[in-house]
């Protein structure tokens, strides 16, 4: 017998990056709703557990902050 896990293809909303379809599985998507949503989700996991495309859209949400943040401290 296999224990596959429970994966869903899903369009998931980042606040960054806007509508992101990924497959994710039922406790992952747990995992992001206890977190308070994608961005603050994949800032919050090590780099080691997430996917290469996570890692990816990880980076990208940290880009936006940072420049964010830039923005603010000049203003």
């Amino acid at each position: 017998r296999r224990y596959l896990p429970n994966l869903h293809r899903l369009t998931l909303i980042s606040d960054v990056l806007g509508a992101v379809r990924m497959r994710i599985s039922s406790n992952a998507l747990r995992s992001v709703d206890v977190y308070g949503g994608l961005d603050s989700f994949l800032v919050s996991q090590p780099d080691e557990v997430l996917s290469l495309k996570a890692t990816q859209m990880k980076k990208k949400i940290k880009l936006a902050h940072a420049a964010k943040s830039t923005q603010e401290n000049v203003a």
